[in-house]
């Protein structure tokens, strides 16, 4: 009988562990969202986990990108060239074209 309890006990655990890794899955990067430079002149919008869609000077281009760690990658971003971020940690991303910060809804 106490060998029974032991295995309820152990299979709730892995249970809740489960539960927490596939909610993890459901932000993925954490990065949804619109992000903006300073004056508004570059904004990055993250959806699906996968694709980007930048806006600059009233245009929008979709674009696919990569996280690793505090990394963000655009891919093809300029000339075919990919487009390096970095996720400091309040949040913001740094790059060569400016800091971007969280759109507040």
């Amino acid at each position: 009988m106490r060998d029974r309890s032991w295995r309820k006990f152990f299979g709730s655990v892995l249970i809740c562990e489960l539960c927490v890794a596939l909610a993890g899955c459901t932000g993925g990067d954490g990065l949804e969202g619109a992000y903006h430079t300073e004056g508004g002149g570059f904004v990055l919008d993250f959806k699906g986990g996968t694709k980007v869609t930048v806006t600059t000077v009233g245009q929008s281009e979709t674009f696919d990108y990569q996280v690793e760690g505090d990394k963000i990658t655009i891919l093809k971003f300029d000339q075919g060239k990919d487009l390096k971020l970095t996720r400091n940690s309040d949040g913001s991303l740094n790059s060569p074209v400016g800091t971007f910060t969280r759109r507040k809804s």
